[in-house]
């Protein structure tokens, strides 16, 4: 780690750069009960009691990081209760929890002990001058695996990377009598090996006190599985037996499990290894040792000098092995394929001396999904292997790529509890959940129950049913339409006409409303059923009859219309309430089959059947539109159609008058608007937001703007979030955790019904109920987005889903799931839609990576308690327009964001912030770049901008730009909103592909801009505009350059010094980081132009290729450099202003990402950088 030291710049103190955050992969996660005593003899606890307090103890770089792993709605979901940093400068790869509760770490070759007593100091809050201190030393060669021993505390294996097992002691800090007290210490003992392939995966299991089990997935798709016996005195003795070389996968095994001895089959207990590979199967395998079967044994002995330890050498899944391979066919139980790519981990959820019968195990894969299985006994003879691997569900749980840790655990009440982590810096915990008939809320676990409507039907009390019941059933009666009226009222429709109320609290019970046998017979075959207010619903049937039902009082009818009900739809007035005793006022719209009107009712004195008054009033459709969803922005009522428009109407004493129509859906045929919420107002101001969601994917936030000209809708949002296509509402609820409101989106994806958390970024739910073909109502606590219902029919049967507390949680947000390309910071002020500029905030971080997205985050310093400050990062908005990886970010003038990626996308993003209650973000794409090739296969590598004001030309200003592409062609175009992109000069670089590129202005008494580009041959190069003709390639000119570096400019930053130079720094593949001052020179002809008046190089800057340079602070005296590197480390330089030739290492440290390229400068204070994952370093200079 670096020293302290500070910096000077005219005087102030700069400070030593402090790392705030760090956002990257999860490698390493445990569960750990700081209470357990339990003697099992597992590497980490594999069941608790359901007192024990439970915590998820995370790697992230070298951090250990602990979160509760209990849900609480009102805990920040993001930061964990304790951290401590267990190596100097290398990432934590695996964490083992002994049976009583010490913990080994390792990563690489560096290996930790902390004790029980200091980890739970650690989780119950102690100072932080009490920090425990690990217990370090380092192995021989990387660990893979290791254990502490259950039967002796300070005794342990570990597993190499090449086979080994090497056994460790830990040497007490007591010094005992009359000596001084030692520092405790880690004691390695002899290497014990029989082969050394080179694997990818191993585990080990302590199976006695003077035994483990050992087994290894090498790179070739050998399974070794083996045993050592250790001497139980400590001497070097040791005795190791090959028990069985397993082949069959058909790749690189990633990795292995045991299970405790089990009773898939009852009387028959065994111990059990999964394994995961290349080839996307996952095989379960018997590995009990029997000693009547001494032949196997003694062919792994043979079978172990056949073991390859290189990539050389005969294939053991070939003919010449059929004798040997025997024993892999007896020994597979079973083998099944799920995962869309590799599979990195396999897990058992099992415990030790459970009754017989299926087991559960879970696969992790590069797809970032969790798959479920289901282990059983007792196949049929067609099947080639004696158990059976049946998939149970499959769970997305990260972004882009990536599942790098997981742990399982049971929670002590039969449920599993799984935890993963990915390349997204995400921490998900999933809990197991049961199937039962049970929908009542007496359990906190998701619930689906079926039920069948003769299950229904039969539990209806006989006095409680109308006279006609008996002759209306039918064996083709069936359910045929759901509304919950409240979280436990739940009213049914069914084909033959009945009406069921059911009571969910309750059991559930269920009665029938005592509706005559006309309305029955009305009712029959076809009806339509919709909540329009807590404890109150509408009831439409073929024959243009509604009627109100209602809780307090049932069934009676309102109105007959004309024609066929189609649909009723509520309308959501703020001044409308329910029928529970708060109002008595409702408003509802009504559609008929092949009508150009449609009605608006209103029911006044809903509270009782005897001051029950209807009033409606016709509106005029357009023709052709069906709507689809209904909506209100103060006095104006909104209408969605099938085809994904917006129409605003305005109500009068008479009718309703057309204001506005838009349509933004691009769908063939356009796809149905199912939903439109009105966002809040501040205080004291009007709405002026809507949110609708579309069945194309995509929610919209439009403004609502007034003019003179008449009302518009602007759109201001617009994205896909990650649940559709079939998105079917939004909602907007209270959270509990700060109070701001969160956006709830529901829809499905595939057979998937999804509740989704758009602003924490995040699934609710996620119901496997067979697609969006279906019937379906949805129900959610208006002040816990987590506590919801969903019933729908699947196979004739009614579904209910009952949901108090989210089946999967996060414990740490996301990002990116590949690594980051581009990274940009705004200014730390950001217009409102109407170009004025707000409160000045926090800046906005957008970022860019390979997995296509652009994420846009809020940057925040907060204060924990006392006197420290804790970073936070939150993401406000997902773009996933691109479809191949970005390449670079930039912010521009008033809101813009510009991006550029392969495949020659380049788009411009309108950023602003919502007048509203709702916090959330919004960006729409306001261009696109249209002058793509014919073949569209060039990258966009680099580009940069700069805002002009208005002119005569552009009175509304605009944006110039200039990019190179990866055909060493570089261009500059004019963009404004109105006219769009213009080009206005090109220029061709030859011999080499441009990289970089910087736009520079003109020095005094020079005319025009210059452009300075980095290449693939390490030439530096300004350019000249020289050209009137914008596609003459010629009409860039070069005016100088100079050989920076041996080879590629990875990375370019400019600064202007006196307003009469540049300094331009690059950092290059061959380590260098070069230093140039440019200033105007006289050229022949007496003009002023560019040359150099200084330059330095240091060679061997950094130990691998500089990706990211970027000036931190100038001053009269220095410029301060900050530059990364793919040795992962950061270094700041000083570099003496002038001349611009001394410069000196300041700073250097360790940085916890890899592949690292974008840097950027936040608040003028902070430092982000991005590559797997993202840090930011504190230097601001009035820190505490």
């Amino acid at each position: 780690m670096a020293s302290t030291v500070s910096f000077y710049i005219g005087g102030k103190n700069l400070k030593t750069p402090r790392q705030d955050l760090v956002h990257c992969p999860i490698t390493a996660l445990a569960f750990y009960p700081p209470s357990s005593n339990s003697p099992l003899p597992s590497s980490s606890p594999s069941s608790l009691s359901s007192s024990s307090p439970l915590y998820v103890l995370a790697a992230e770089d070298a951090n250990l990081k602990t979160y509760p792993a209990h849900y609480s709605p009102s805990s920040p979901r993001h930061q964990p209760c304790a951290k401590l940093r267990v190596f100097a400068e290398q990432s934590i790869h695996g964490i083992s929890v002994s049976s009583a509760g010490n913990l080994l770490i390792w990563g690489a070759q560096s290996v930790a002990v902390i004790p029980k007593h200091d980890v739970d100091l650690l989780l119950l809050g102690g100072r932080q001058d009490e920090a425990p201190t690990p217990i370090e030393a380092r192995a021989c060669d990387w660990v893979y695996d290791g254990a502490i021993s259950p039967y002796d505390e300070n005794k342990g294996v570990l597993v190499t990377a090449h086979n080994e097992v090497v056994v460790f002691t830990v040497e007490s800090s007591d010094g005992g009598q009359g000596k001084k007290k030692k520092k405790a210490a880690i004691k390695f003992g002899e290497m014990v090996f029989l082969s050394r392939p080179i694997l990818y995966s191993t585990t080990v299991r302590w199976t006695a006190e003077d035994s483990v089990l050992v087994v290894s997935g090498t790179v070739f798709g050998e399974i070794v599985v083996w045993r050592c016996r250790l001497d139980k005195k400590g001497s070097s003795k040791w005795d190791a037996k090959v028990l069985f070389v397993f082949t069959g996968h058909e790749g690189s095994i990633f990795g292995v499990s045991l299970s405790p001895e089990v009773e898939v089959v009852e009387g028959r207990k065994q111990r059990l290894l999964a394994s995961c590979s290349d080839d996307r199967t996952v095989r379960v395998w018997d590995v009990t040792e029997n000693p009547e079967e001494e032949d196997e044994a003694a062919m792994g002995e043979e079978r172990v000098l056949e073991v390859r330890e290189t990539g050389f050498g005969e294939n053991h899944n070939s003919e010449t092995h059929e004798t040997t391979d025997s024993v892999s066919a007896r020994r597979c139980l079973a083998v099944a394929i799920g995962h869309a790519s590799r599979i990195w981990h396999v897990r058992f959820a099992c415990e030790e001396g459970v009754k017989a019968g299926p087991i559960e195990l879970y696969s992790f894969g590069e797809d970032t999904t969790m798959q479920k299985w289901r282990l059983s006994g007792g196949v049929g003879a067609s099947s080639p292997y004696p158990f059976a691997l049946e998939h149970q569900e499959k769970t997305a749980c990260h972004n882009g790529k990536h599942i790098w840790s997981c742990a399982v655990t049971s929670d002590g009440q039969g449920r599993s509890l799984t935890v993963t982590g990915g390349a997204d810096g995400k921490i998900t915990l999933l809990k197991g959940g049961d199937e039962g008939v049970a929908v009542n809320r007496a359990t906190t676990r998701p619930v689906n129950g079926f039920l069948s409507l003769n299950d229904v039907l039969q539990s209806i009390p006989v006095d409680n049913r109308p006279p006609w019941s008996e002759s209306a059933t039918s064996a083709k009666d069936g359910f045929l339409r759901y509304a919950y009226l409240s979280e436990d009222k739940l009213l049914v429709s069914t084909t033959s006409g009945r009406l069921l109320l059911g009571d969910l609290a309750a059991g559930p019970s269920w009665g029938e409303y005592g509706i005559s046998a006309v309305d029955q017979r009305d009712l029959r075959g076809y009806n339509v059923v919709r909540a329009v207010a807590p404890g109150a619903a509408i009831i439409g049937s073929a024959s243009g009859s509604l009627y109100f039902c209602c809780t307090t009082f049932g069934v009676t009818k309102i109105d007959q219309l004309s024609g066929k009900i189609t649909d009723v739809s509520a309308i959501p007035d703020a001044h409308v309430d329910s029928v529970d005793g708060s109002g008595s006022k409702l408003r509802f719209f009504v559609t008929t089959l092949g009508s150009a009107v449609a009605t608006v009712f209103t029911l006044d004195g809903i509270t009782s059947p005897t001051k029950l008054t209807v009033q409606k009033k016709d509106l005029a459709l357009h023709i052709g539109n069906v709507v689809t969803s209904v909506g209100v922005c103060d006095d104006l009522l909104l209408l969605g159609s099938r085809k994904g428009g917006i129409t605003v109407y305005q109500e009068t004493p008479e009718t309703y008058v057309h204001l506005a129509s838009r349509n933004d859906c691009k769908t063939k045929g356009g796809d149905a608007v199912t939903s439109i919420i009105t966002l809040p107002a501040l205080a004291g101001s009007k709405h002026r937001y809507i949110l609708t969601t579309c069945r194309d994917g995509k929610y919209r936030i439009y403004e609502l703007r007034s003019s003179p000209t008449g009302l518009s809708l602007e759109l201001r949002h617009e994205t896909n979030p990650p649940l559709g296509p079939m998105l079917e509402g939004a909602r907007l609820v209270r959270s509990q955790q700060g109070g701001d409101l969160d956006l709830i989106i529901y829809g499905f994806r595939s057979t998937n019904f999804i509740v989704w958390n758009e602003t924490r970024q995040q699934e609710v739910a996620s119901v496997a109920c067979g697609g969006a073909h279906r019937t379906f109502d949805f129900f959610s606590d208006p002040r816990d987005a987590n506590r919801l219902r969903f019933v729908y029919t699947k196979a004739s049967a009614m579904g209910i889903f009952s949901q108090d507390e989210p089946s999967a949680q996060v414990l740490k947000q996301g990002g990116h799931g590949r690594e980051i390309r581009a990274v940009a910071a705004s200014s730390s002020s950001v217009d409102d839609d109407d170009g004025k500029t707000g409160s000045p905030s926090s800046p906005y971080i957008a970022t860019g990576a390979e997995d296509t997205c652009i994420r846009i985050w809020d940057w925040n310093n907060k204060r924990n308690g006392g006197e420290e400050e804790v970073a936070d990062m939150r993401c406000l908005a997902l773009l996933q327009k691109h479809t191949a990886g970005l390449q670079a970010l930039k912010w521009e003038g008033d809101g813009y964001l510009l991006s550029s990626a392969g495949s020659e996308e380049f788009f411009v993003w309108k950023v602003t912030t919502l007048e509203s209650e709702y916090r959330g973000l919004a960006v729409v794409c306001e261009a696109a770049f249209p002058f793509r090739t014919a073949d569209g296969d060039l990258r966009i590598v680099d580009f940069d901008s700069w805002t002009y004001p208005p002119t005569e030309a552009h009175p509304e200003g605009g944006v110039y730009l200039t990019m190179v592409f990866s055909n060493s062609v570089l261009k500059s175009y004019r963009y404004t909103r109105a006219g769009g992109f213009e080009c206005v000069q090109t220029g061709r670089y030859t011999g080499a592909c441009l990289t970089q590129v910087k736009q520079m202005g003109p020095l005094p008494g020079q005319h025009g801009q210059r452009v300075i580009t980095g290449s693939t041959d390490g030439v530096v190069a300004v350019w000249k505009a020289t050209s009137e003709d914008a596609e003459d390639e010629k009409g860039y000119q070069i005016v100088l350059t100079t050989q920076a570096h041996q080879n590629s400019v990875k990375t370019l930053d400019v600064a202007v010094a006196f307003n009469d130079r540049y300094y331009v720094f690059t950092g290059g593949d061959d380590n260098a980081l070069c230093s140039n001052t440019l200033v105007a020179k006289p050229n022949e002809d007496g003009e002023p132009e560019l040359g150099i008046l200084d330059a330095s190089r240091v060679g061997d800057a950094h130990a691998a290729a500089i990706t990211g340079v970027k000036v931190l602070r100038q001053c009269e005296v220095f410029t301060f450099l900050a530059t990364v590197s793919n040795d992962q480390r950061l270094k700041i330089w000083r570099v003496e202003t002038s001349p611009c030739r001394c410069v000196a290492l300041i700073y250097n440290s360790y940085s916890a990402l890899a592949d690292p390229g974008g840097l950027e400068v936040i608040d003028n204070g902070n430092l982000i950088v991005a590559g797997v994952g993202m840090e930011v370093w504190n230097f601001y200079l009035g820190r505490k």
